[in-house]
């Protein structure tokens, strides 16, 4: 079987080559977001609850 490139115009493999970064870049997104969000805000829960004797209590 042969493989037959003057088919494929390189507008269609750019594109193409274009929409796997994209979704890659997405999936990518995803992840890394969750990995930096999570222990990210878990440190801030922590900071604000050893701070929280700082402020005076409601009355």
């Amino acid at each position: 079987m042969k493989i037959v490139f003057r088919n494929l115009i390189p507008a269609d493999l750019v594109a193409d080559y274009l929409a796997g970064a994209v979704f890659l870049g997405a999936a990518l997104a995803t992840v890394v977001g969750v990995l930096v969000e999570v222990p990210l805000m878990l440190t801030l829960v922590k900071i604000a609850n050893n701070t929280r004797h700082w402020f005076g209590k409601k009355e």
